[in-house]
């Protein structure tokens, strides 16, 4: 979390897929895959 409470990487993410860009995220048994 960011000092402002936002989650950065999902940001991030959010950020690669509307760039075009596929992206998937891998974190503690969490999966999460963004594409435009």
């Amino acid at each position: 979390l960011s000092p402002s409470g936002k989650l950065v990487q999902i940001e991030y993410a959010l950020a690669a897929v509307a760039g075009g860009a596929p992206s998937v995220g891998i974190k503690e048994c969490l999966c999460t895959e963004l594409e435009n």
